[in-house]
């Protein structure tokens, strides 16, 4: 009962986030097919605006995403 309870409040939550960032970011819909995976999410929190952009590179990006994520996550569908 308990687990059942705390797994409709996790995709609650998941969902509501879904929703606060396709409507405060809808071009994200165009670059992540799933947009709560773990390289969606974690790009959104690393470069939040497009100031923190500035100055890199794709290789550059790569390998700051790759550092965050870890090698659960290959570096070639990072930089897909």
């Amino acid at each position: 009962m308990q687990y059942h309870k705390l797994s409709q409040e996790r995709v609650r939550i998941e969902n509501q986030l879904r929703s606060t960032l396709e409507l405060s970011f809808p071009e994200l819909n165009d670059i992540f097919p799933i947009i709560r995976s773990v390289v969606a999410l974690q790009m959104i929190r690393k470069y939040a605006h497009p100031d923190y952009l500035a100055g890199l590179t794709v290789k550059g990006m790569t390998e700051q995403l790759y550092r965050v994520i870890g090698k659960a996550v290959t570096k070639k569908l990072i930089a897909c």
